[in-house]
């Protein structure tokens, strides 16, 4: 499990005020023992910070979910969307470049570029002019059936994880968009 640095400065802090704190007080040396005490608040307030802030996967930046699907400005909403696909081909390596690109701050160039797959809509996701993966067939057919009502590509959030058996970092996608709601 990974654990951030607020958590683990936030552990470290607290122990060595609390330790601290306790060796100063026996002793009788009570501003060392109060000046210990700021340690361990220190910790308890980086640990709550911690536990108040969305945490990255892997350096991705984060996003709050908290607005997830509630409406944008009047009139929209956003709605999330899976990428599918994202292991086959280069897609991987595709994915990861474009990570490092948004995290260094470039703008991410989104596309959706619709096409047939078994006789059924599909929308392949091309980002910068790389292909990372589709849409999911559901999905695809909401777009389809709602083209007029989408209004906007609003983000894409590229994550990662390690993949416990084999060790590799497995990159992940999803697409935000600006939906109108129906009237």
């Amino acid at each position: 499990m990974n654990k951030s640095k607020k958590f683990i400065v936030g552990i470290i802090l607290s122990v060595l005020g609390i330790v601290g704190a306790i060796a100063a007080f026996a002793q009788g040396i009570v501003s060392t023992g109060f000046a210990c005490l700021l340690f361990l608040v220190a910790g308890v307030v980086l640990f709550i910070l911690d536990k108040k802030l969305p945490r990255k996967e892997n350096g991705a930046p984060i996003q709050s979910n908290a607005g997830q699907n509630q409406p944008a400005t009047k009139g929209t909403h956003s709605k999330k969307f899976k990428i599918a696909g994202v292991t086959y081909d280069n897609r991987q390596e595709h994915l990861a470049k474009l990570m490092q690109q948004k995290l260094s701050g470039q703008v991410i160039n989104v596309e959706l570029h619709e096409y047939e797959y078994e006789n059924q809509p599909a929308i392949k996701v091309i980002a910068n002019g790389l292909d990372i993966g589709s849409l999911h067939s559901e999905d695809a057919l909401f777009i389809k059936e709602n083209q007029g009502r989408v209004k906007a590509i609003k983000d894409l959030y590229i994550s990662s994880f390690d993949d416990e058996k084999t060790k590799e970092t497995i990159y992940y996608a999803r697409l935000t968009l600006t939906i109108e709601n129906k009237n």
